[in-house]
């Protein structure tokens, strides 16, 4: 017999079936709680300043890259290469509290309560920092199109050469920094440990695999900051993209499938 739960209302007593119920509990569609995630973000003082902080060091990088270097320097892809790259910085940060405030401020039950599907509520998160990923390159984009333009030099070399190539990789650059953040952050649960270890991780593999000559082959492969570094440099052939497949795959697919598998087993409380 199906399991049946009662409630009074002002008509009387009546039945309502738990699945019935459980399904009221779910009917947040998915656009809904993308919107509940992305407004998350903000609704902290840290997470207002962490963007806004991200905009700052775009904005400053602009003026970097318009008033040094040589001229040969002003172009799309060196400056898309600096702005972008240092915006990167910050962002993941953002990533890694959306999904660690959740403990941190004990909110964890309420969430998964009013929607019991743990992986619905990581995928709106997950499209949530995608989204402020590609909102914060369009941004770079902005600015790296405004510091070639107003530099006033000509640089022997094509300023807007390999444009489409930099504009893809921007996106790609920041979607790669944010859902990175967001693999530690689900990963480990805990948002200092994962600020850490996404800083600490990577420029520890990259000084490991640049001094110890055996692994010289393999730490372009596993590496996010020459796969940043090679995107933004506009010049990308099959073997390049071959190395971000793979530091995606590692970086990305595997820390939140292990997130995943972790958040599924743990309790909520």
């Amino acid at each position: 017999m199906s399991e049946k739960i009662l409630f009074t209302s002002e008509a009387g007593r009546s039945t309502v079936p738990a699945p019935a119920l459980a399904r009221r509990r779910t009917s947040a569609g998915f656009g809904r709680l993308v919107r509940i995630e992305l407004r998350k973000s903000v609704d902290t003082r840290a997470g207002r300043w962490l963007l806004a902080g991200v905009a700052i060091i775009g904005v400053a990088m602009t003026f970097v890259a318009m008033f040094t270097g040589d001229p040969d320097d002003h172009t799309f892809p060196r400056s898309a290469s600096s702005i972008q790259g240092a915006m990167a910085v910050l962002l993941p940060i953002v990533s890694i509290l959306l999904v660690t405030s959740e403990w941190s401020q004990r909110t964890a039950l309420q969430t998964f309560v009013l929607t019991p599907r743990r992986g619905r509520v990581i995928a709106a998160k997950l499209a949530a920092g995608a989204a402020l990923a590609v909102a914060v390159a369009v941004l770079g984009i902005v600015l790296s199109a405004l510091a070639t333009q107003l530099a006033g030099t000509h640089p022997t070399v094509g300023e807007w050469r390999q444009a489409g190539v930099v504009l893809v990789a921007s996106v790609s650059v920041q979607l790669l920094s944010q859902l990175s953040g967001m693999g530690f952050g689900l990963l480990l649960l805990h948002s200092p440990a994962a600020i850490v270890a996404n800083f600490v991780i990577p420029i520890a593999w990259a000084a490991l695999g640049g001094g110890i000559a055996a692994l010289h082959g393999v730490q372009p492969w596993l590496d996010p900051a020459k796969a940043t570094e090679n995107l933004l440099g506009g010049h990308m052939n099959a073997h390049r993209w071959a190395q971000v497949g793979v530091v995606v795959l590692v970086w990305v697919v595997a820390l939140i499938a292990a997130g995943l598998i972790r958040l599924r087993r743990k309790d909520i409380s």
